[in-house]
């Protein structure tokens, strides 16, 4: 029961946190693409997708 303004406001303000625990935590800065191995957009590939890439690549990874 809040205001989409609201929501928006709460997802920066956690992953605000979640970045400043990261970086202070890690010797990695959040974000930085040299931190992955692996990236990929739920949103456009959906949930199905993204977990048939992954585990094709554990596959993949494990016969090498």
């Amino acid at each position: 029961n809040i205001s989409e303004d609201e929501v928006e406001a709460r997802l920066k303000k956690y992953d605000k946190k979640r970045a400043d625990y990261y970086n202070s935590n890690t010797n990695k800065k959040w974000g930085d693409i040299s931190s992955y191995d692996m990236c990929l957009d739920s949103g456009k590939l959906g949930y199905e997708m993204c977990a048939e890439i992954i585990a094709d690549t554990v596959k993949l990874s494990r016969e090498k």
